[in-house]
């Protein structure tokens, strides 16, 4: 299993991530965001791809939006899963990012980045509406990646692996105002 270690904001890390975090500063909160550690067996697998002798491989460091069934906040508190089988958050966590459970669409089935948070940004959010309005997005290390759109795509699984966990909370107070100033 994954273990989820919360940073401070001081460390420099959680200093780095926001400051590619590029969604508008007053319509979120962030609520946490959390340092991953694969289980080895993910971590291994990506590092054979890095470390390919005839090639370094390029390694982006990209945002991925999922959708969740469980309540992501409390995963700052608890390294417990759930266990819904619909819960994109939990399955990469325990599972890495698993192409059988890409949706495809007209470019075919791949795994889905952007090196910009407000692209995925609409991926994200609960499978039914709560009124917490919190969301999850990873920072994910990827190698290699076909450009497409404004995304970066793989179908290979090896070449991904989660590593920043951002838990954030849509500003429904600033949402709100601009409604009144419109």
């Amino acid at each position: 299993m994954c273990s989820l270690t919360p940073l401070s904001t001081t460390d420099p890390e959680y200093q780095n991530i926001i400051s590619h975090f590029d969604l508008t500063p007053s319509s979120y909160v962030i609520h946490s965001i959390l340092k991953i550690q694969m289980e080895w067996t993910f971590t291994n697998r990506f590092d054979n791809v890095v470390m390919w002798p005839w090639k370094k491989p390029d390694t982006f460091q990209l945002f991925h939006g999922t959708k969740h069934a469980c309540d992501v906040w409390e995963l700052n508190n608890s390294n417990k899963l759930c266990d819904n089988t619909q819960c994109g958050v939990c399955g990469i966590l325990k599972f890495g990012n698993l192409l059988k459970m890409a949706k495809p669409n007209f470019a075919g089935q791949y795994l889905w980045f952007s090196p910009r948070a407000s692209y995925v940004h609409k991926y994200t959010g609960p499978l039914k509406p709560h009124d917490n309005g919190f969301r999850a997005m990873f920072v994910m290390n990827v190698v290699f990646g076909m450009h497409y759109l404004k995304s970066i795509i793989t179908d290979c699984e090896e070449n991904v692996l989660p590593k920043y966990l951002i838990i954030y909370k849509e500003n429904f107070e600033n949402i709100e105002n601009k409604e009144e100033i419109l």
